[in-house]
């Protein structure tokens, strides 16, 4: 099992993280400080970037970002596991969310 490092910066009140795992990593932070990291690193070693991250490991990524703030969210979703889970269970795609008998729903 690797390691997962977590380095982080505070430029200006603004906050970037880049997370490292084996021969990976991922910066996260405003576009512009982003943009600095990657030509840092890509001075200093070699390496390449592979641009925005969509997808990681079978998870899809959908970013999104304020335009007045730039503040951003990530919506992190498993669409291939959740199609093999229905494979295997039998269930459509239109079929409702089944929910455990405690868990009161207002239909």
């Amino acid at each position: 099992m690797a390691d997962t490092t977590l380095y982080f910066i505070v430029r200006d009140g603004r906050l970037s993280c880049f997370v490292s795992w084996v021969d990976d990593m991922t910066i996260f932070g405003d576009e512009q400080d982003v943009a600095m990291i990657e030509a840092d690193l890509l001075r200093s070693f070699v390496s390449k970037s592979e641009g925005e991250m969509k997808e990681y490991v079978g998870d899809k990524i959908d970013v999104t970002r304020d335009p007045v703030t730039g503040l951003g969210k990530a919506k992190f979703t498993q669409p291939v596991l959740i199609q093999k889970l229905r494979d295997m269970l039998g269930e459509a795609e239109t079929s409702k969310p089944l929910y455990p008998p405690y868990i009161r729903r207002n239909s």
